[in-house]
């Protein structure tokens, strides 16, 4: 019989950590705002704070530091499963319509991206600006650079699959799940962020501080699809390791 332990760390009992992972992660990063703009009325008059600068306020990393490392955790346990469940949807898939190697290998760099981009957030939330400049946008390049290619992995090996396992009369951009979709969202998402984050400076495209605003809100919208995006396959989670009977 398993000990307590062993059932706790059951795969159908893990799957709890995709929700968890916006349901904890999109109000901390809110909360984190609110704080800084009713502590800093003077600068946000004048700036608008990204999300690293609201973090750097010593009275919000109190609540920012613990809450976005309980979100790492969990969205590194959503990973490993969505690993885990790819894997199998590969493994269960007909090799004469799916290129099986490919999958395998993009499904691999899509668990090694998590990897990294759930220790860089840990070290975001704990290396604020206030500490250390220099490492937290550090960290920052290579938390937002792998995220992106993590992505991307996951959007091909999901496009794959879903051609696989979908009937073959229908076009291939019909076939595709709404995981598969939210992946693509995002990393177009990251295409205009990184824009805007080339532009925000330059006098040549207009208000800087509209500017500013419009980077600032891209990064939270950003923010939050990647925090959300463990919910889109909660239940294919949810159905795939649920046990039998």
């Amino acid at each position: 019989m398993p000990s307590p332990l062993t059932r706790l760390l059951a795969p159908d009992r893990l799957v709890v950590s995709a929700p968890l992972v916006s349901l904890i992660g999109v109000p901390v990063i809110m909360a984190t705002r609110y704080i800084f703009i009713a502590d800093q009325p003077d600068y946000v008059a004048r700036r608008v704070p990204t999300i690293s600068k609201t973090s750097a306020l010593e009275v919000a990393s109190y609540l920012f530091a613990p809450g976005m490392t309980i979100v790492a955790l969990c969205a590194l346990t959503a990973w490993w499963l969505s690993w885990r469940m790819n894997n199998a949807r590969i493994a269960a898939a007909e090799p004469s319509s799916l290129r099986p190697g490919l999958c395998r290998w993009l499904n691999h760099c899509w668990l090694l991206g998590g990897v990294v981009v759930c220790l860089n957030l840990s070290l975001l939330a704990i290396v604020t600006l206030r500490v250390s400049n220099e490492s937290h946008m550090a960290f920052s390049i290579v938390f937002f650079n792998t995220q992106v290619l993590a992505f991307i992995a996951d959007a091909w090996c999901g496009a794959l699959l879903s051609r696989a396992e979908e009937p073959s009369g229908r076009a291939w951009w019909r076939r595709l799940d709404d995981k598969t979709i939210f992946a693509m969202l995002i990393v177009l998402g990251s295409a205009f962020y990184f824009f805007m984050f080339l532009t925000k400076g330059l006098e040549t495209f207009g208000d800087r501080m509209q500017r500013q605003w419009v980077y600032v809100f891209t990064e939270y919208i950003l923010v939050t699809m990647f925090l959300s995006y463990p919910a889109f396959y909660y239940r294919k989670l949810k159905r795939h390791f649920t046990p039998p009977g």
